[in-house]
């Protein structure tokens, strides 16, 4: 057998030989022209790409931004798990609700479930519901010890 025979096709892959199908200038065969490919040396990146991967900083879909870039969100830590944010602890990401974040930041006392916003307000002396407000509408003690 003829050693080029052997040699050449091997030769043909080091050097990064493209299939048949790579035309019109498609250097990565993905079926995009280096005039429309943003970058033509790697398939998965094209104007047709999802350009979903948080935090990887490449333009996936050839559209001039990464998308998460365009998403960014404000979420409140809550510390207390009731489903309100405390509005001093707030993080900005392109990435999507992290653990032990909500999107709101209504909570006035994010170390105790049982005070936030959806609170019954109780006669205890604090504001569980954070309208502002202590005790509501209980019956106010006058001190006289006289009853009508």
């Amino acid at each position: 057998m003829n050693r080029f025979a052997l040699i050449f096709p091997l030769f043909l892959l080091s050097v990064g030989c493209r299939p048949q199908d790579c035309k019109n200038n498609d250097q990565d065969c993905d079926g995009y022209a280096d005039s429309v490919d943003c970058n033509d040396a790697d398939s998965e990146i094209n104007p047709d790409a999802a350009d979903n991967v948080c935090g990887d900083h490449i333009d996936s879909n050839c559209d001039g931004v990464d998308g998460y870039l365009e998403n960014l969100a404000t979420y409140y830590r809550d510390t207390d798990n009731d489903g309100y944010g405390n509005p001093d602890y707030l993080f900005n990401t392109y990435c999507g609700l992290p653990d032990s974040y909500v999107t709101n930041s209504s909570d006035c006392n994010d170390f105790s479930p049982w005070i936030n916003p959806g609170a019954t307000e109780t006669c205890d002396g604090l504001d569980n519901n954070c309208d502002g407000e202590i005790d509501e509408n209980c019956p106010v003690d006058t001190g006289d010890n006289y009853d009508e």
